[in-house]
């Protein structure tokens, strides 16, 4: 699954997309096989104008570099693209349930990092009661750490549970400005369609910045002929 490999500052990153700006390297080991300490990162952003942006460069260099700091020469990685997780609990996005079994299917690895509480939950406790507690039921020694936390990231720690619960208010309150925003928009004396994604089989039209049919979406198509067949 994890077939580039990179060399970043004697680290070496393990990923399942190519990185353009770096080059390929043999990873000299077997990553399940021989005795070595590994650590997996959790890359998360939260919708698509971040994937064209920087948002995975900024995690996986700090990332890198704590890595390191903490003594792990090899990190792999998982990215979760595009995804809430204010609307997607931990235990149900597939890069998290990936990175879990990973973790529970190979010994070597020994410790997981996140760059920081809003990237691996907007909910509270998903991350640590569905993802974090069955791993720490295999293995009690497993370390968390976050790259805005010195030491390790403790789930117990009173500053850590203010952090958890001040990512979930700010989704509360992006989510309650997106709502309001939606309303008054419907509501007001000339309505229009809020800004939001497009529906399934719909683009959205450079003309007027309207949303029209398009008969390449494979649903929309389908749904197209299904009425004109009942025509």
């Amino acid at each position: 699954m994890h077939k580039y490999t990179y060399l970043i500052n004697g680290v070496y990153l393990l990923t399942e997309t190519p990185r353009p700006n770096l080059k390929e390297v043999d990873l000299p080991c077997n990553i399940f096989k021989d005795h070595i300490s590994i650590i997996t990162s959790y890359i998360r952003w939260s919708d698509d104008g971040q994937t064209i942006g920087h948002s995975l460069h900024i995690q996986e260099s700090e990332i890198v570099a704590r890595a390191k700091k903490e003594g792990f020469k090899i990190v792999v990685s998982f990215i979760e693209e595009a995804k809430s997780a204010y609307h997607i609990p931990a235990q149900k996005r597939i890069q998290m349930q990936n990175m879990k079994n990973f973790i529970l299917n190979n010994e070597n690895v020994s410790a997981v990092i996140f760059y920081e509480e809003s990237r691996v939950t907007r909910l509270i406790e998903d991350f640590v009661l569905y993802v974090l507690g069955p791993i720490k039921e295999v293995r009690p020694n497993f370390k968390v750490y976050s790259t805005k936390i010195d030491g390790e990231w403790k789930e117990n720690n009173p500053y850590v549970q203010a952090r958890l619960s001040f990512a979930h208010e700010e989704s509360v309150e992006k989510s309650r400005r997106a709502y309001d925003y939606h309303t008054s928009v419907v509501n007001s004396s000339t309505p229009e369609r809020p800004g939001s994604r497009n529906p399934y089989g719909y683009s959205l039209t450079t003309k007027d910045n309207t949303i029209e049919t398009n008969e390449n979406k494979s649903i929309c198509h389908s749904y197209l002929l299904f009425i004109q067949l009942r025509l």
